[in-house]
């Protein structure tokens, strides 16, 4: 599989919701870690046999298009929550 495929079916992965958020430096799928916590240039998967594996060009392209916006959906989602939770426990009391 090229760089450019890799990278490709890893934003449509991250699209549709099948990585899951790890810790604030990882996302995970099954026995795969993505590393995202320092931004484009170091974005990797984690303990990979093959490093490098998108390539300079195109993990700047699976970061823009996938983790970013993924990223900003949890987080959102997350906001979402602890909020919700908030009122919940105010109304209750």
């Amino acid at each position: 599989m090229s760089n450019k495929e890799f990278a490709l079916s890893m934003i449509r992965q991250l699209r549709a919701g099948e990585w899951k958020v790890t810790n604030g430096y990882t996302l995970k799928k099954g026995d795969l870690k993505l590393w995202i916590a320092n931004g484009a240039f170091f974005l990797d998967l984690y303990q990979s046999p093959q490093p490098n594996v998108f390539g300079y060009f195109w993990r700047h392209i699976v970061w823009w298009a996938g983790v970013r916006p993924f990223l900003r959906k949890h987080a959102r989602e997350a906001l979402y929550n602890s909020r919700k939770k908030m009122l919940e426990t105010e109304s209750s009391s």
